[in-house]
């Protein structure tokens, strides 16, 4: 296969109820010029059959099949190290982007060597997309639960086009974004900002890259996001697989927090202070409020 431009990674495990539709998504893109790379991990579904499936029928595909079970951050990594092309891309299997996100992310790219990622913006769609939305019959408190459940987690892709790497560190701190993994990055400089030391290995990979260029964000809907797919996993679930600490449940930006201690020089911490503060507060409030909830329901 002649070398492609973009590699697409597509990591998956049990995605049958998916992956059909999403390979369709990938597969009938405006921009064909990519190879797609899909590792599946070995599960109790049909997925590993409907990718042979498609590999058959479509040049551009290689799939590789785990002879074990080797997780997602394994598998993200995995991919984005056996990519040799100009621009990297990860695509989640529970995903939809717009039929041109690759033809106009790419465009944007090409032209703008101070753009180190571009993407377009995001939607939601699937179950508890209002999960968090207060409503006239809500108690105070749980109006408040919900306020606090907006702010620490809020939803949205934001361009960071500040020329000023402080600049944009800063703002980064300000939206906490971590959807913009899926934007389409440079391939050499994403590997050598993307560590899996942290859980939430997004957040210092984002803070990494914004020491290269900029993040672009097309001021139009092109990724419809699955509100609670394979990667949309809560913290209590990653402490109940024992990859996290109690200390992350109680203090979940603290790891986040101990990277920027370490990888920032003290300047650029300091004058981000008031938002390190700021997250440990919501943090703690925020798991404080899970438990209370926890609690009643027993």
């Amino acid at each position: 296969m002649n070398k492609r431009k973009l590699i697409v990674g597509l990591p998956v495990y049990n995605g049958e109820q998916f992956i059909r539709k999403r390979l369709e998504n990938i597969l009938s893109q405006t921009y064909s010029d990519f190879k797609l790379i899909i590792d599946v991990d070995p599960g109790t579904d049909k997925t590993v059959e409907i990718c042979k499936e498609f590999a058959e029928k479509d040049p551009r595909i290689e799939l590789i099949v785990q002879e074990k079970r080797m997780g997602l951050v394994w598998s993200f990594n995995y991919i984005l190290q056996n990519a040799n092309s100009k621009y990297f891309v990860w695509a989640g299997v529970d995903d939809i982007w717009s039929s041109d996100f690759l033809e106009k992310n790419i465009a944007v790219l090409d032209s703008n060597e101070d753009v180190v990622g571009s993407m377009g913006k995001v939607r939601r769609h699937g179950p508890h997309i209002e999960e968090f939305k207060s409503k006239k019959e809500d108690s105070i408190k749980t109006k408040m639960y919900k306020k606090f459940r907006r702010f620490f987690r809020p939803f949205g892709v934001y361009p960071i086009v500040s020329d000023s790497y402080d600049k944009r560190i800063r703002t980064f701190l300000k939206i906490r974004d971590d959807r913009s993994i899926w934007a389409i990055y440079r391939t050499k400089i994403l590997k050598k900002c993307l560590e899996l030391d942290s859980w939430n290995f997004c957040l210092p990979m984002m803070m990494n890259l914004l020491k290269y260029g900029k993040l672009n964000v097309i001021d139009e809907f092109m990724i419809d996001y699955y509100s609670v797919g394979g990667t949309a996993i809560g913290i209590l679930e990653y402490y109940h697989r024992d990859q996290i600490t109690l200390r992350d449940v109680i203090f979940p930006w603290s790891a986040f927090t101990i990277w920027c201690i370490k990888n920032l020089d003290t300047k650029n911490f300091l004058k981000n202070f008031d938002h390190f503060v700021l997250l440990q507060f919501l943090g703690v409030t925020s798991q404080l409020m899970i438990l209370t909830d926890w609690l009643k329901k027993k």
